[in-house]
């Protein structure tokens, strides 16, 4: 048995663990998110840990109360942004990073809760039953909790890049309508077209005083770890070198991370000042 995998039933955790998280870096959509989530659960239940509900939280990192919340129930998944109270278990739990477990009487009957802490929030499951979660089966969820962690981050930062992305289309959509200089370069009738990159770049330079009413403009080129500047212009709007201007990509301190090295790594679409 391998060091951390929880019983003598390892092998079917570890499988469920490695499903789930080969699950999370296939999907790419948001829409395949419910399906996922409720496969997953069924492999965890077949492994014998038994439970009719999930919840599990990811915590906003500079918030203690936003978060947002994942839930699964008699087979319908949804999810939400909500405000964590003070007073609830998966609060403390978080705070305090530690396992929380209970049990609460309800009209439908008698029901226990293991709630645990993860990476950036809490798992809990619920289970209808008289008994609390026992040491195995907790141990069991500390196992399987940051794999279906990794499946709601993906799904998260799916519905993020669509936000962002119907927002940037939307946005670039009415910039160019109402412009007919950039109408005509998005229908393609500027021809940008040279026999070397230096010509393609002189190209664009002049197309921006010229057609876009823009005073200045620069190029800049990814190389190795680091964007370095090609070709831009002067005071007097002649184009010149400017190799020597160079932004990391990678700096050792995420704060030196530049708007134009994070539009190079593809996490920005654009930037405005």
């Amino acid at each position: 048995m391998k060091r951390g995998v929880p019983t003598s039933d390892s092998k079917d955790h570890e499988d469920v663990a490695r499903w789930i998280q080969a699950a999370a870096l296939r999907m790419e959509s948001d829409k395949d998110f419910c399906e996922l989530i409720l496969l997953a659960i069924e492999r965890i239940v077949a492994t014998g840990l038994n439970f009719q509900a999930l919840s599990l939280y990811l915590f906003a990192a500079d918030s203690k109360i936003d978060a947002l919340h994942y839930s699964v129930f008699h087979g319908k998944v949804s999810w939400m942004e909500a405000y964590v109270d003070d007073s609830l278990a998966e609060f403390y739990v978080h705070e305090n990073k530690v396992v929380q477990s209970w049990r609460e009487t309800q009209s439908e009957g008698v029901f226990v809760y293991l709630c645990i802490p993860s990476t950036t929030g809490t798992v809990t499951i619920m289970a209808q039953r008289m008994n609390l979660f026992t040491a195995a089966e907790q141990a069991i969820l500390q196992y399987l909790a940051p794999a279906l962690e990794t499946l709601a981050v993906r799904h998260r930062d799916l519905v993020n890049y669509q936000r962002a992305n119907e927002s940037y289309l939307q946005a670039r959509a009415r910039l160019i309508a109402s412009d007919t200089d950039l109408m005509a370069l998005h229908d393609g009738s500027f021809n940008f077209a040279g026999e070397s990159a230096d010509e393609v770049a002189r190209r664009i330079l002049d197309f921006l005083p010229q057609r876009l009413g823009l005073d200045r403009g620069g190029i800049f080129l990814c190389e190795d770890d680091v964007l370095r500047g090609f070709l831009g212009m002067d005071d007097k709007g002649d184009i010149v070198p400017i190799s020597s201007t160079v932004f990391p990509l990678y700096p050792e301190c995420n704060d030196g991370v530049t708007h134009t090295a994070l539009i190079a790594r593809g996490e920005e679409q654009y930037y405005l000042t």
